[in-house]
């Protein structure tokens, strides 16, 4: 009965692994999405035409992607976590731990990615709220 919880367990955790892993797979797929746009944008800047104002919705996808890999990663840190919980001593203690730190260490640098996305936001606004001041007369 105990052996069937835990390989019912296993599936479940197996399941949210390949959820999560499509996550990322997802989240990649909007990283490339941003970058074609960001390529057509100096494609025609280099042609001389207007290139638009794509950098809001590039910003907007590498947002989204990263705010995918944050909720993947946050996943698979618990897992690493309970993995950790489980391990008895060792080499398997050792291996969980060791685990669990490169996960929260992954996590981090998501994190600290996602923060930097969202300055570069608050950037871009500075900007714009820049050059509409310097249309303004000099008071």
């Amino acid at each position: 009965m105990e052996e069937r919880r835990e390989l019912q367990r296993g599936l479940k955790q197996l399941d949210g692994a390949i959820f999560f892993i499509l996550l990322l797979i997802v989240s990649i797929l909007f990283s490339l999405w941003s970058m074609g746009q960001q390529r057509r944008a100096l494609l025609a800047a280099l042609r001389g035409e207007d290139p638009g104002d794509s950098s809001s919705s590039v910003l907007s996808l590498k947002r989204a992607s990263s705010a995918l890999v944050i909720g993947s990663l946050g996943f698979f840190l618990c897992l690493s976590l309970d993995a950790l919980r489980r391990a008895r001593a060792g080499i398997a203690k050792h291996s969980a731990q060791v685990n669990a730190l490169a996960s929260t260490l992954v996590l981090g640098a998501a994190l600290l990615r996602f923060y930097d996305l969202l300055l570069e936001e608050s950037g871009a606004l500075n900007a714009m709220e820049l050059a509409q001041a310097d249309d303004l007369p000099p008071v």
